[in-house]
């Protein structure tokens, strides 16, 4: 199925300001675009790093790198890896001591969405939960992106069950 490019513009402004959420298949994904849709993605507040390693069980392991600042090549700001066994989250500290997660590979029921979206859910629950978007059905995967930031998940399903939440938020 081919989108007219006039049509794909509109619906695009339309999610850029803060409009109705544009729904899209797209071979074996289905895409929904809406501002602000992966914004705090886990629920984890303007201190990510705090709460994944002091409001989380089981403790993470850690581990922590100096990166060049993306804006600044005379600053250095920390890139951390949280590994809660099968679970992984990337989190950037800046020099300024702001942090927020970047990547997240998420395979077990420690964590959800602020949706509501947990791996070991069916298409059916995660239909349910995600309502406010009316998905017909999902197929092998449920992209939710921002078209805003570029930032966005993956939600991948094995037959009818979610097994995998996959997050990125490029950094700017």
């Amino acid at each position: 199925m081919k989108t007219h490019p006039l049509l794909m513009l509109m619906l695009l402004a339309q999610t850029a300001f803060g409009q109705a959420a544009v729904v899209q298949p797209k071979g074996d994904s289905l895409v929904v675009l809406e501002k602000d849709i992966v914004t705090d993605l886990f629920a984890l507040g303007t201190t990510p790093l705090q709460h994944l390693t002091q409001g989380t069980q089981p403790k993470p392991a850690i581990e922590k790198q100096p990166v060049r600042n993306l804006h600044d090549n005379t600053r250095i700001d920390t890139a951390f890896r949280l590994a809660f066994d099968k679970d992984i989250f990337i989190a950037l500290k800046s020099f300024d001591g702001s942090n927020k997660v970047i990547h997240a590979d998420v395979e077990s029921t420690l964590f959800s969405t602020r949706h509501g979206v947990r791996v070991g859910m069916t298409k059916d629950e995660v239909t349910k939960t995600l309502a406010v978007y009316k998905l017909a059905s999902i197929p092998k995967y449920l992209v939710l992106r921002d078209p805003a930031t570029s930032h966005y998940v993956i939600l991948y399903f094995k037959g009818d069950v979610l097994v995998f939440v996959e997050y990125f938020a490029p950094a700017r």
